[in-house]
């Protein structure tokens, strides 16, 4: 378990609740066939609040706890992730196309999932004002006597915090929330990710990596060079 003086010491990073923000937008992106982010994802969610580092800092051990996981648990913890992928899901499709109903319709829904978390904050000045880093120290209504439940003891009340704050007005996380615009054949790439405003400001990035802003910087291209083409053919008629 997560302790307060971990985090004091310097022996972990502090859980943000941008890192989960992020995993929970993984899990809404994620392709049941990828193993390898499925572990990833459940690294963040399941094992980070038990005090292990962030996935690209792991130790040694921790990588080979995470290949532990899945020997042994792997079809359990993948199992969990596809079912609580469509709820994750339903949630963050209802707050980019109505916000407000999205947070009426879904905030106690998620409140019933985070109740199942325990918070502790570390106090910390930055420069005159004081705040607080969250360490969350797991599920605290686990049952030791019967198996673990991955979707509701691990899964749910850590997405339920990346949810909660995607749907807290105040906060305007979940504002930046948009959904890739690429076309992919008849259809359009379906991910969910963040877009925050960068300090040179300019349009809003509407692809959801630099693959697919290069893929759409092609297909502008191809339809540009289409267009002339039909101009000049529509000259010679």
């Amino acid at each position: 378990m997560w302790t307060v003086q971990q985090v004091r010491k310097g022996e972990v990073p502090p859980l943000t609740e941008l890192e989960f923000v992020k995993a929970t937008l993984l899990l809404a992106n994620w392709a049941s066939e990828d193993a390898d982010q499925g572990i990833q994802i459940f690294y963040t969610l399941g094992l980070r609040p038990h005090g292990f580092n962030r996935w690209e800092q792991r130790t040694p051990r921790e990588k080979i706890s995470a290949e532990e996981l899945r020997t042994n648990r792997g079809e359990k913890i993948f199992t969990a992730l596809k079912t609580a992928q469509p709820l994750v899901r339903e949630v963050l499709l209802d707050l980019l196309e109505k916000p407000r109903t999205a947070r009426l319709r879904h905030a106690g829904k998620v409140t019933e999932w985070i109740s199942k978390l325990e918070f502790y904050g570390i106090p910390k000045f930055e420069r005159n004002t004081l705040r607080y880093e969250n360490v969350v120290c797991g599920p605290v209504a686990v049952d030791l006597t019967r198996p673990i439940d991955y979707l509701h003891d691990a899964i749910l009340p850590m997405v339920g915090w990346a949810l909660a704050v995607l749907l807290d007005q105040n906060r305007k996380v979940g504002q930046y929330l948009h959904q890739c615009r690429l076309k992919v054949g008849d259809s359009r790439c379906q991910n969910l990710f963040l877009a925050p405003p960068t300090k040179e400001g300019g349009r809003p990035i509407r692809y959801c990596s630099d693959e697919h802003i290069a893929d759409a910087r092609r297909q502008q291209a191809a339809r540009r060079a289409q267009r002339y083409r039909d101009r000049i053919a529509s000259r010679h008629k």
